[in-house]
């Protein structure tokens, strides 16, 4: 029951991962937000579904629970996609994409932190 609860809160954060993405990359083709943040974003999905493959791959048990700097970051990431169709005032919009795309980067380290821990013997600090 356990592993059957992991795998639909793993496909429910890919999905929502998905869903972010693609308003991502098409508010960003449509000029409606940097594409520079469109890429951080993209990256950071990429390099948490990389590193949960590799971890897989070499048989060390994944954890699938989000941190909560990628909630907050998740958070901040639906805001300014929310902000940008609600065609906020430029005044609001810049001042959050710089926030997110902070929020983006660290979140993204904190998960090869977590990652670098996942790979370190038991009982020692990276």
């Amino acid at each position: 029951m356990c592993k059957l609860k992991d795998q639909s809160q793993a496909v429910g954060i890919l999905k929502t991962g998905i869903l972010l993405d693609t308003i991502y990359v098409l508010c960003a083709w449509k000029g409606y937000l940097p594409s520079a943040l469109a890429v951080l974003v993209v990256s950071r999905d990429v390099f948490i579904v990389s590193g949960f493959l590799v971890l897989y791959l070499l048989s060390i048990p994944p954890e699938i629970r989000p941190s909560w700097p990628s909630k907050v970051n998740t958070a901040f990431q639906i805001f300014t996609a929310a902000a940008v169709l609600a065609e906020a005032p430029p005044a609001l919009l810049g001042p959050l994409f710089y926030l997110t795309g902070g929020l983006t980067i660290a979140s993204g380290v904190h998960y090869l932190y977590r990652t670098v821990k996942a790979f370190s013997p038991k009982g020692t600090s990276p």
